[in-house]
């Protein structure tokens, strides 16, 4: 089944040139949409995980997509050293054929940017970014000013 979005979901996980804001209904697929955006930036060496922003409205979101991205990243380098066979219904193998195919990357360098990824997902605090840890002390301290 082709969705009718599927050019724009399309250019959403593998243009880089700008920065991207992801607006849709829950059940939409945002969380898969961002998890092979990312996995394809830093299979393609476009970006390490500490250069990614991304910003979610709940920390249960925030935690999904990091588990989801972390997961995406070890089902990529599995991929890339012919671990396990490709399932195009998986982010992370659209990733991996976009990456072989169409940005021509060899997969060892695919396998060692995702293990890298990995290795800096473990380094990187769990506390999410949200709009409300984000906007809710802005908020306290225009309070205490009043």
């Amino acid at each position: 089944m082709t969705l009718p979005d599927a050019p724009a979901r399309r250019l959403a996980t593998t243009e880089f040139e700008e920065n991207l804001v992801v607006l849709a209904g829950a059940g939409t697929g945002k969380t898969a949409l961002l998890v092979e955006r990312l996995v394809t930036a830093i299979g393609a060496g476009i970006a390490s995980v500490h250069e990614i922003a991304a910003i979610t409205f709940t920390e249960k979101a925030a935690g999904e997509l990091r588990e989801r991205t972390a997961l995406g990243l070890e089902r990529l380098r599995r991929l890339a050293r012919g671990d396990i066979p490709l399932d195009l219904q998986e982010a992370a193998d659209r990733a991996f054929v976009h990456l072989t195919e169409e940005r021509s990357a060899a997969a060892e360098e695919i396998a060692d940017r995702a293990l890298l990824a990995l290795a800096g997902m473990d380094r990187i605090p769990a506390s999410p970014w949200t709009p409300a840890s984000i906007f809710m002390p802005c908020s306290r301290r225009r309070g205490r000013r009043t």
